[in-house]
C-alpha cells in the first residue's frame, strides 16, 4: 500500500482499541513512520464536545438518527481539521473508532439499515475510508468483566453487547478486502503482536 493509509479499529468496547491504537501508532512511528492518532468522535474541540454529549450526558436521550448525524457532523470536522492535512503531508492515520462504528451501532444495531447509512458516509467521505480496518472481535462475557466507569452506549447491557459484537462479525463478511477480524480474547501483547502482523503485510 503507498501511503498515505487510513487505519481503523473497530471493535465493541472492552475489546482493547484504544489500547491496540495506540501501540500500533507508536510501532509505526518506531519504524520511522510520519502517524497521527485520532479517536471518534473526538480529537477536536467540536468532536470532543459531541463525544460528552453522545456518551456522558445522561440528561439526553436521543433517538437514533439524532445520533446519526451527530457522529457525522463529528466526523466532518475530523476531516476537515486533521485527516486532509493529514493526507496531503503523506502520514499514516491510526483510528480508534471510525466509518465502521456507525454502520454497527447506527446502521445494523440502530436499525437504520447498512445500505441507507452507507450511502450517506459514501456521498460525503467516500474518499477518506480506512484502507484498512482491524476489528477486535471477543466474546461478551469478557467484555463485560473488561468495562469499567461505562458511559451511556457502555451501559445498554449484555443483549446489545451481544448484537454489537456479532454486527461486527457481519460487517467483516460484508467488506472482507479491507476488513480483518483479530480475536483479542487473548493477552494483549499477543493481540497487538498479530496486528501489526496484518498491517506489515500492507504496507
Amino acid at each position: 500500500m503507498d501511503l498515505p493509509m487510513i487505519i481503523s479499529i473497530e471493535g465493541a468496547d472492552g475489546t482493547g482499541k484504544s489500547s491496540v491504537a495506540r501501540f500500533l501508532s507508536g510501532r509505526l512511528e518506531e519504524k520511522g513512520y510520519e502517524v497521527l492518532l485520532l479517536r471518534e468522535p473526538g480529537s477536536t474541540g467540536f468532536g470532543e464536545r459531541v463525544r460528552s454529549l453522545l456518551l456522558h450526558d445522561e440528561s439526553l436521550s436521543l433517538g437514533v438518527r439524532t445520533e446519526l448525524f451527530l457522529y457525522l457532523a463529528a466526523r466532518a470536522q475530523l476531516i476537515e481539521e486533521w485527516i486532509k492535512p493529514a493526507i496531503r503531508q503523506g502520514k499514516i492515520i491510526v483510528l480508534d473508532r471510525y466509518v465502521d462504528s456507525t454502520l454497527v451501532y447506527q446502521g445494523m444495531v440502530g436499525g437504520l439499515g447498512v445500505e441507507k447509512v452507507l450511502q450517506v458516509m459514501v456521498d460525503f467521505f467516500g474518499a477518506y475510508f480506512p484502507h484498512l480496518t482491524i476489528v477486535l472481535d471477543s466474546n461478551v462475557d469478557m467484555v463485560m468483566r473488561r468495562l469499567e466507569n461505562k458511559d451511556k452506549v457502555e451501559s445498554k447491557g449484555r443483549e446489545f453487547l451481544e448484537q454489537v459484537i456479532q454486527a461486527y462479525r457481519d460487517l467483516v463478511e460484508i467488506f472482507p478486502e479491507r476488513m480483518v477480524l483479530v480475536d483479542s480474547n487473548k493477552n494483549l501483547n499477543l493481540v497487538c503482536d498479530e496486528v501489526w502482523k496484518i498491517v506489515k503485510e500492507r504496507l
